[in-house]
């Protein structure tokens, strides 16, 4: 998922009930967090950018699949989101969020263009079940590397939509919304194929 190992090493190890799961790595979260805003009254992007995602990946792993407590549960899911989009005001290149409606809600997603590109062709990134577009930072940059946009997306019940919409067999039914809010871009080209 992105987490670094130290951190996982660290943070696992002070933790010795299930039921501290969420806070130890919230713990950990707010200490990137810190480094994230050190760097940024330093007017260091770099480091505040990976810092904020540091924080935002530390984040999704503690609340990935801890449920003992909604409200908790749900705080460091919007913490986790708002870290991401920190980091991506830093990072390069950043990303924007796409929204889309779905059964009277929204899904979200974070795209990502190569720079130099004008017509990149895209990559829908997926989520599986419990997993969220926090988790493919990473993975994105794979892509973006070799000229490809990404378009990293929150499915049914997942991540930011997990408030509002129940997971679904029919996953089809969210990426062609999140492909119909991008499309007729003039700046990306989903229909040409990578070989």
């Amino acid at each position: 998922m992105g987490v670094d190992y130290n951190d996982f090493v660290r943070t696992t190890g002070r933790i010795e009930r299930w039921e501290d799961w969420l806070e130890g790595w919230c713990r950990l979260a707010d200490e990137h967090l810190g480094l994230a805003q050190e760097a940024e009254r330093a007017g260091h992007g770099q480091s505040a950018g990976e810092a904020y995602l540091r924080a935002a990946l530390s984040l999704h792993f503690g609340k990935f699949v801890w449920v003992l407590d909604a409200d908790a549960h749900r705080a460091a899911t919007e913490r986790s989101i708002s870290a991401l989009y920190r980091a991506q005001g830093y990072l390069d290149p950043t990303a924007e969020r796409i929204e889309a409606a779905l059964d009277g809600a929204v899904l979200a997603g974070n795209l990502r263009r190569p720079a130099g590109v004008a017509q990149p062709p895209l990559v829908v990134l997926i989520p599986g079940l419990d997993s969220t577009k926090e988790e493919f930072f990473h993975h994105e940059n794979a892509f973006l590397a070799r000229g490809m946009a990404t378009l990293s997306m929150d499915g049914p019940g997942q991540g930011e939509s997990g408030f509002a919409l129940a997971i679904r067999p029919d996953y089809e039914v969210a990426v062609t919304a999140m492909l119909d809010a991008v499309g007729g871009r003039d700046d990306l080209d989903p229909a040409r194929r990578v070989r």
